[in-house]
């Protein structure tokens, strides 16, 4: 069957190691036969509410190619890591890792964008 692309995004707490965590996550997708596609190194966030009580984390993806029937027992190897708080594993279109190209829709006009020496008068009534 042919491999699929696919988008694992991950926080991790504070107190762990996010190049050594990020580096067991490679170790289990090579381990499923996958082959890593990029990688967003993680890096420090603010979570949007507390996760078993931190409000900092560190946040990566890994974008990988594998067959789907790999997919249940790498996302069990994953389970077993109790470094990372919260993740999503995403199924991506073939041609997701391709540069988007700049778009113009109906509606959208060039000068959308308003430069700071443009003026802007509010009156109340």
């Amino acid at each position: 069957m042919d491999k699929q692309l696919y988008e694992f995004s991950y926080w991790l707490g504070l107190e762990t190691e996010p190049e050594a965590e990020e580096q067991k996550l490679l170790a289990l997708i090579t381990k499923a036969s996958g082959e890593v596609a990029e990688k967003v190194m993680p890096r420090k966030r603010r979570l949007a509410y507390p996760i078993e009580k931190q409000t900092m984390g560190s946040l990566g993806t890994i974008y990988f190619w594998l067959v789907p029937e790999m997919i249940p027992a790498l996302k069990e190897e994953i389970r077993q890591l109790r470094t990372i708080l919260r993740s999503i594993l995403l199924r991506r279109k073939k041609n997701a890792l391709e540069p988007v190209k700049e778009r113009r829709g109906p509606g959208m006009r060039s000068d959308m964008n308003a430069t700071a020496d443009q003026e802007v008068s509010i009156t109340a009534s």
